[in-house]
């Protein structure tokens, strides 16, 4: 078996089989599985997901594990040399896939690798970046991250005629493809993060073992983007600053995690203040709560 393709679904069977039925017209000249994990969906009708597609493999958790541990369950089942995680908001418009394992086979140091991620309408979707730490959350806190983001929009735009992978600091796991026995040297996804920045970490890992990530700008893959989440928008804020805080503890030092700690209040404060303007009443009041849910974690959750 030369790849094998991770799916995590949590009640998007909709949004998953458009994802499948891309993956199906779209990726050839390979043998690949697929292998679904459901997180302990409501909806049944991710139990007929296998008549409606021979081709996968459905795997039942039997509580919400969380993206990165869900992600790890599938990889324990997959025959592949190879491991493709992809998200179920995501729509293979091209093979992506054969220039980088291509690439992979002959880089032995390669990492986590993937194509660049864009917005249903085509334009450019943040998913790779530098290494992340102290300087990446301070912007993240002031939303100065949003500038940093434009000008990676505009360099990366301009190098979509480059055949060469970059190499970067992380990529997003949103798709992300690496060697199986890389994923597990690895240790693969910390079970500590629900959702958010697992694949961060996991990315510096690799490069603490000597690995590089790559980000291949001339390739692409549709990514919806949080449209996995649906109506969940609180659990998504309230997942992230949480997760966030667990990568400060870990890879900052006690100074450096209380600077960003308050600097995480000052910016859901002012988040609490401007999110009122500009939002539909159901996502505004749902993100509200997920800031105040986040709020409360700042005051009780240990450096």
């Amino acid at each position: 078996m030369d790849l094998s393709i991770i799916i995590v679904n949590y009640n998007v069977s909709r949004i998953l089989s458009d994802c499948l039925e891309s993956i199906l017209s779209e990726i050839k000249g390979i043998v690949f599985e697929i292998i679904v994990v459901d997180n302990n969906s409501s909806e049944l009708s991710v139990l007929s997901l296998p008549e409606k597609f021979p081709e996968v493999q459905l795997i039942r958790a039997k509580k919400n594990l969380g993206f990165g541990r869900a992600n790890n369950l599938g990889v324990d089942s997959a025959k592949g040399k190879y491991v493709l995680l992809l998200n179920p908001d995501t729509i293979v418009k091209e093979n992506f896939i054969l220039p980088i394992i291509k690439f992979m086979d002959e880089e032995e140091k390669a990492g986590a690798c993937g194509p660049m991620l864009l917005n249903q309408d085509g334009s450019y979707q943040s998913s790779s970046g530098f290494r992340m730490g102290f300087l990446y959350d301070v912007f993240e806190s002031f939303m100065i991250i949003y500038l940093y983001r434009k000008f990676k929009e505009h360099q990366y735009m301009k190098s979509r005629s480059v055949t060469y992978p970059m190499q970067i600091g992380w990529i997003s796991a949103a798709c992300m493809l690496l060697k199986k026995k890389v994923f597990i040297e690895s240790g693969g996804f910390s079970p500590d993060y629900f959702l958010n920045y697992e694949d961060l970490e996991l990315c510096r890992r690799l490069e603490g073992l000597g690995y590089r990530n790559f980000y291949f700008p001339n390739i692409s893959c549709v990514h919806l983007d949080h449209k996995s989440f649906g109506n969940n928008q609180s659990m998504l804020v309230r997942s992230r600053h949480e997760s966030r805080m667990i990568f400060a503890a870990r890879y900052c030092n006690i100074i450096c995690s209380i600077v960003l700690r308050l600097f995480m209040v000052i910016s859901l404060i002012s988040k609490i203040f401007f999110v009122q303007f500009g939002k539909p009443k159901e996502l505004r009041e749902q993100r509200v709560n997920g800031y105040f849910e986040s709020l409360k974690l700042c005051f009780e959750k240990q450096l």
